[in-house]
This record gives C-alpha cells, structure tokens and sequence, in this order.
C-alpha cells in the first residue's frame, strides 16, 4: 500500500513537472518563434490532450523557421521527461501489488 501512495506521489509531481517545463519550453521558443502570442500556444500545448497540442504548434506555430531556438528550458524539460519513467515503473509496481493484497 505504502509503494503504492509513493508511486502515485512521483507520478504526480512528475506529470506536474513536465508539463510546467513544457509550458516554459514553448513560450520560450514561441517569443522567438511565432508571429502569434506566446501565451496563447502554451494553453494550446498544455490544455489539448495527448500532446496533441505540441504537434499542432510545431507544425503551425513555428512561422520563423530560420530564428534559432533559445533552448533555455530544452536540459530541463528532457530531464522531466526522464524522471517520468521511473515514476511510471513505481507507481505500477505499487498497483500491481495492491491489486495482489
């Protein structure tokens, strides 16, 4: 039980943690990048689920395709990123052994 509630824990801060790096990454990217506002893609990116909205603005958000990305937050959104995984492997160890009691 207690593997489990740590589990879920990670994982939520986690997810948490990556979507704010995401949402630092794109408006970031999109004050260089885009001729729309930059707020409005992070709401696009963060509030389309699926990461759809990540698709949608690189495909048609990123106008200025010669500008050169700031990667300001490109380190720590891949290392959010990486932390989801061994958040995902604990939070299903703690439910595959709840769902054992």
């Amino acid at each position: 039980m207690a593997l489990f509630i740590i589990g879920l824990c990670l994982f939520i801060l986690a997810i948490l943690g990556f979507m704010t790096c995401l949402g630092l990454w794109v408006y970031a990217d999109a004050t260089i990048k885009s001729d729309q506002e930059p707020l409005l893609w992070v709401l696009i990116v963060l509030l389309v689920p699926n990461l759809l909205g990540l698709l949608i603005y690189m495909l048609v958000g990123r106008t200025n395709k010669t500008a050169t990305s700031p990667g300001k937050y490109l380190k720590l959104l891949i290392a959010s990123a990486l932390a989801l995984i061994p958040a995902i492997v604990i939070f299903i160890v703690g439910v595959v052994g709840f769902a054992g009691m």
